[in-house]
């Protein structure tokens, strides 16, 4: 019998901007844990959160660790500190999992033997960065009401982000036609 593939999400949403909220999080752990009786086998939810700090409207992301105990949250500091490429985040996983330990042994194994695609000095990649870029995200969560105003005035319809760097209107509507 093959193994399942653990099954992944990522909230803020790449590319909508869409954010999960309690509702989805919890029938999502619930749904897993009925496929887990129903496979006799564990499945482990990956959250990529690489956009967890970049959201709008005081919008608040809950915590998929509430919801299902086989959960693995996974975070990138590419984009919070505009560190692209510098491969700096962190691996968290639930401590209702049963497994926690051999899956934080099997990670810390991989970044030893992966090591090379890591920053060579974290702190000094993040002081650079830190020292006048964090208010862009400012910046961003302004201008986004603004930039959606312009996209209704042309008359495109477009899905309103909830977070990340996102914006996405539908060109290919006919209301763009009677421009």
């Amino acid at each position: 019998m093959k193994r399942p593939k653990p099954f992944s999400s990522n909230s803020p949403n790449n590319p909508t901007g869409a954010v999960y909220g309690e509702a989805s999080l919890r029938q999502l752990g619930e749904l897993v844990k009925k496929k887990n009786e129903e496979m006799k086998k564990t499945v482990h939810i990956i959250s990529d959160e690489a956009y967890r700090r970049l959201v709008y409207d005081k919008i608040s992301l809950p915590n998929l660790f509430h919801y299902y105990p086989h959960t693995i949250r996974v975070t990138s500091h590419s984009k919070d500190l505009s560190l692209a490429g510098e491969r700096i985040g962190y691996v968290a996983v639930s401590p209702q999992c049963e497994e926690t330990h051999d899956l934080v042994s099997a990670l810390v194994f991989a970044n030893r033997i992966l090591g090379f695609v890591n920053a060579a000095r974290p702190d000094a990649a993040a002081d650079r960065r830190t020292a006048g870029e964090i208010g862009r995200f400012e910046i961003l969560r302004r201008e986004k009401g603004p930039l959606l105003r312009r996209v209704e005035v042309l008359r495109l319809p477009a899905y309103k982000p909830q977070g990340a760097f996102y914006l996405f209107p539908n060109v290919r509507s006919t209301t763009m036609l009677r421009l």
